[in-house]
């Protein structure tokens, strides 16, 4: 088990008994982080569907308008959101903040971590196209997401010694 210690230093360090010290993202880093990230799905789910279905759909239905803007594109954001997040930890919006997930003990994520955090718990953060599930980390002391909960995340800033809040995950 794992023990917690939370400061709001500028960089309590790795000599205070943690192992590992990591610096909570707070609500608007992510924020932004999720706008690029759907600017990304938006934009690739485009090309790739061209791709699939290089004549399109007749656009005279409405099977046609909901596989073109809403199915397509939601398939190809869970594909996204779990393939970069397993593979590399961070999605292409968290790499350009400068953000990184990880689990709760502080080692790298899981595939079925990911799996859990992206496929379940993302939908129910996004609570039926509210999105309420993500401001709960503007308001939760450790700066988590109803999606971060269900997976026992934290989104973490990559170790740059800035001023923040910090966290120490001590190996048990």
């Amino acid at each position: 088990m794992s023990e917690i210690v939370e400061s709001n230093a500028a960089n309590p360090g790795l000599n205070s008994g943690g192992d590992h010290a990591y610096r909570l993202a707070g609500f608007w880093p992510r924020f932004w982080a999720f706008l690029i990230d759907i600017t990304v799905i938006a934009l690739t789910s485009q090309i790739v569907f061209r791709l699939v279905w290089p004549a399109g759909l007749g656009y005279d239905t409405v099977q046609s308008y909901v596989l073109y803007n809403s199915l397509f594109p939601g398939i190809w954001g869970v594909a996204y959101l779990i393939l970069i997040t397993g593979f590399f930890g961070q999605t292409l919006g968290k790499m350009i903040i400068g953000l990184k997930v990880i689990q709760t003990d502080g080692q790298a994520l899981t595939w079925p971590t990911v799996i859990v955090r992206e496929l379940f718990g993302r939908p129910l953060s996004q609570l039926l196209g509210t999105n309420l599930g993500y401001l709960v980390c503007a308001v939760h002391p450790r700066k988590q997401s109803l999606h971060d909960l269900i997976s026992d995340t934290y989104v973490v800033h990559d170790p740059d010694l800035k001023p923040g809040r910090w966290i120490n995950i001590t190996a048990s």
